[in-house]
């Protein structure tokens, strides 16, 4: 497993990112369903291991919102209880699940007249993934991310979760980097990075040039140069999609710091546009 800088132990962290609704103007994610009532909502399930199914304690689940960041850890029987506010809630919401030693899991809930559910049977459980020597795992991309410059509409496009990011002036996620050793470099030739995102409008022509690029270097404008991929289109309804991108070893040097960067672009072929808002969470990857 690849180690960045300051990981806790037994943890390697490339990034990860989340998306959060396509360019336009206007949209304060505030809850649909229309007049929701005042009692809390409640999100809950269980955390276990993928591997026996043994239930995991201490694992951290975190649900961040424009307004709060309910956050709590999983028992000793493995299950997790949070109460969120009843306002300003999305449609769609997403959790993570973070305990040492394991991959990072993702939870989805859908919010509708009034009630927190759900979004499919079971997304409100997690069933954590052991690292293994192959994972990359981007602690700074794990929590979600919103991308772009704040001036977004429609309805997917104002399901936001998270306020717009400072990091990068909000246009770029650069906090992913790790150093390629020598000895993975000649025993694996792809990295695969994969994330969840939502509103993410690019890889249609005509639309967003959002770009995922994974160098060694960073030109003068912070922008990292390399291998350089279209971020791939997220669901139209808003929800989160995971989406996932392979690069070629050999573009990167061994033993030197190569860097993930997430960028949220303009309207291809229109510089007269605004930048593309989305969200990205969950961000690792895989060597092989």
């Amino acid at each position: 497993m690849i180690a960045p800088n300051k990981l806790p132990a037994g943890m390697a962290i490339l990034a990860i990112l989340t998306a959060c609704g396509g360019g336009g103007g206007g949209g304060s994610g505030s809850s649909a369903g229309g007049g929701a009532p005042t009692q809390s909502l409640t999100a809950s399930g269980q955390v276990t291991d993928a591997s026996n199914g043994a239930v995991i304690s201490g694992a951290q689940v975190d649900i961040p919102l424009r307004s709060s960041d309910p956050t709590g850890d999983s028992g000793t029987d493995g299950k997790y209880s949070l109460s969120l506010p009843n306002n300003g809630v999305p449609q769609f919401l997403v959790a993570t699940v973070n305990k040492e030693g394991y991959l990072p899991g993702t939870l989805f809930f859908k919010y509708d007249n009034g009630q927190l559910q759900p979004l499919t049977t079971g997304s409100n459980n997690a069933a954590l993934v052991p690292i293994q020597t192959k994972d990359v795992v981007f602690l700074n991309g794990l929590s979600v991310t919103h991308l772009g410059d704040g001036d977004f509409g429609g309805t997917a496009n104002s399901q936001l979760q998270v306020p717009l990011s400072t990091v990068g002036s909000g246009l770029l996620w650069d906090e992913g980097s790790f150093t390629l050793t020598s000895t993975q470099r000649t025993s694996y030739n792809f990295l695969t990075v994969t994330l969840y995102a939502r509103g993410v409008e690019s890889g249609t022509p005509n639309f967003y040039c959002d770009q995922i690029v994974l160098g060694n270097s960073i030109d003068p404008t912070g922008k990292v140069t390399g291998e350089t991929q279209s971020l791939k289109v997220s669901a139209a309804d808003g929800s989160f999609t995971q989406i996932s991108h392979t690069f070629l070893l050999n573009s990167l040097a061994s033993d030197a710091v190569a860097h993930l960067q997430i960028i949220s672009g303009k309207q291809c072929g229109n510089t007269a546009s605004d930048y593309d808002d989305f969200e990205i969470v969950s961000v690792t990857g895989e060597l092989s």
